[in-house]
C-alpha cells in the first residue's frame, strides 16, 4: 500500500462518511488512529464523523481507546470536556 499524508487520507475518510460509505470511512480511521494514536487532531474529527451518525457506542468506544492509548490524555481534557457534555447529555444503555 502506498503511504498517504494523514491529512490527505483524512480527509478522503471524512468524504466517504459523508458522500460515500461510513463503513468504508471508519476503516480507513481505523488505519490512520492505529498508526498515529496520539494524534488528537485525528481522533477529534474521527470522533466528529461518528456522532453525525448518531452511533453512541462508537462515541464511548473511541473515548476510552483515545484515553487508553495517549500517554499524554491529561493534555487533551480540557478539549475533551465537550464530549465529555455530549456523554452526560446521553441515555445510559
Amino acid at each position: 500500500m502506498i503511504p498517504l499524508d494523514i491529512k490527505t487520507a483524512s480527509k478522503f475518510a471524512q468524504l466517504e462518511y459523508k458522500h460515500g460509505d461510513f463503513e468504508r470511512g471508519r476503516t480507513i480511521f481505523e488505519g490512520i488512529v492505529d498508526s498515529h494514536s496520539k494524534r488528537w487532531d485525528i481522533w477529534s474529527v474521527y470522533i466528529d464523523m461518528e456522532a453525525g451518525q448518531k452511533n453512541i457506542q462508537a462515541i464511548r468506544y473511541f473515548l476510552d481507546g483515545f484515553q487508553n492509548s495517549c500517554d499524554a490524555y491529561h493534555l487533551f481534557q480540557e478539549p475533551l470536556g465537550s464530549y465529555i457534555d455530549f456523554q452526560n447529555d446521553q441515555p445510559q444503555s
